[in-house]
């Protein structure tokens, strides 16, 4: 579903935010791609309720692990892990809107508010993925710390 139309094949049509470029879209995919479209758009229900779980564990998991040494840290990612429900929620509104978009009943407030959740959906889980790269590490850097300290304690 890539093309001149939608460069970013299914993401291009989630950003879209207007009709006249839904419509521009749907013309360029044909039935074909329509059914693409439709497919990924049900497939999609499926991973947000696994980005949701995934993410939102690991957030709530390095949120416990830095809580003694890293409370701003910590706090931050007891926040991501409570905010990717709320991500998946945008998303799920998001993928109905954009169905209905697919069906012949979309408008341009549909194709904004469809634009505006995956929006802050994205925001919400870069986030939630930035904080668990970032969290691990400082999990990691302070555990190795620890050990080397305790390796030069002469005890």
């Amino acid at each position: 579903i890539k093309g001149h139309a939608s460069p970013m094949g299914i993401v291009s049509f989630e950003l879209a935010g207007d009709m006249h470029t839904v419509e521009l879209m749907l013309e360029a995919w044909a039935d074909q791609g329509k059914i693409y479209v439709a497919l990924s758009l049900g497939l999609d229900f499926l991973f947000i309720a696994a980005y949701v779980l995934a993410i939102g564990l690991a957030c709530a998991l390095l949120a416990d692990l830095l809580k003694s040494g890293m409370k701003t840290l910590s706090r931050l990612g007891w926040l991501l892990s409570w905010l990717m429900p709320v991500a998946g929620l945008l998303d799920v509104v998001e993928n109905c809107t954009l169905i209905q978009v697919l069906t012949g009943d979309g408008s341009d407030l549909l194709a904004a508010i469809a634009k505006w959740c995956a929006l802050v959906k994205f925001s919400l889980v870069a986030a939630g993925l930035a904080y668990s790269m970032v969290g691990l590490a400082a999990w990691f850097f302070a555990k190795e710390g620890k050990s080397a300290g305790a390796a030069n304690d002469p005890k």
